[in-house]
């Protein structure tokens, strides 16, 4: 009795210290431990580890120390900067480089000729929201990782149908959900942009060369396997169907090695 009494206090001890979700993974339960003795640094170096484009890397990282609360911020009229730049359009970092948040990405000119990337007042990282950001930057590292297991051994068309399916049975779609990729995870709903940008971090951790894709009423991601680039749209309930029709005219960035 006194040994089973022991075991139940080592038990809760051990789950009052380590927060455990559950996902459903292709029909299994799969553990998920968003607690990890990581830094943001080191989260956003390993998710980020394929990404060519440096100004990518450099908002997904400067968004998320901000909005983690792990470094501090300047305002421009109440909106909180994350960074200049000078390649990528507000559309392509809401897929691919702010993760956490639930706001829309501004952009105001710079008299340097570039712009400002800009997150809403609303983002300001109390301690709480901090807190919440940080637990869903931990819940996509963790996800990412079970998918590049899962996946590790198939061809690149494989790993896309994996990911695809993962995506359509775990996150709901909801249209114009102006919440990012590793919040949108969090909480489970996304819109064409968020299944976009899901298909993108997913895509690229598994060492897919992957591109997100955008026109003015959808956006998907475009994988490429068999010899050519494939459309990958969850939001759309397409995959794999040829770069033609309705996907045929849209911009395309984040063409991986193959640009």
């Amino acid at each position: 009795m006194k040994g089973n009494a022991m075991l139940k206090k080592i038990i809760s001890a051990v789950l009052s210290t380590v927060m455990v979700l559950t996902l459903p993974l292709s029909g299994r339960a799969v553990e998920i431990v968003a607690g990890r003795n990581l830094t943001v640094e080191e989260i956003i170096s390993s998710l980020y580890e394929r990404e060519s484009d440096p100004e990518v890397k450099d908002c997904a990282l400067t968004s998320s120390l901000i909005l983690t609360g792990a470094a501090p911020y300047e305002c421009l009229e109440g909106y909180i900067q994350i960074g200049h730049y000078y390649g990528q359009m507000a559309a392509d970092h809401n897929q691919k480089s702010v993760l956490l948040g639930e706001g829309p990405v501004y952009t105001a000119d710079s008299p340097e000729g570039d712009y400002i990337l800009l997150l809403g007042p609303e983002e300001v990282p109390t301690k709480e929201k901090a807190e919440y950001n940080r637990m869903c930057l931990n819940l996509l590292y963790d996800t990412v990782q079970e998918v590049k297991t899962a996946t590790a051994g198939m061809d690149a068309c494989h790993t896309a149908e994996y990911i695809y399916n993962w995506i359509l049975n775990n996150v709901y779609y909801e249209e114009e959900t102006t919440c990012r990729t590793a919040t949108r995870l969090e909480k489970r709903i996304a819109d064409c942009d968020g299944m976009a940008g899901l298909v993108y971090i997913m895509a690229m951790n598994c060492g897919l060369d992957v591109r997100t894709v955008h026109n003015a009423n959808h956006a998907w991601a475009e994988v490429y396997c068999g010899g050519e680039w494939k459309v990958v749209d969850v939001a759309g309930r397409e995959f794999m169907c040829p770069i033609a029709g309705k996907y045929e005219e849209a911009c395309r960035v984040g063409c991986r090695s193959l640009e």
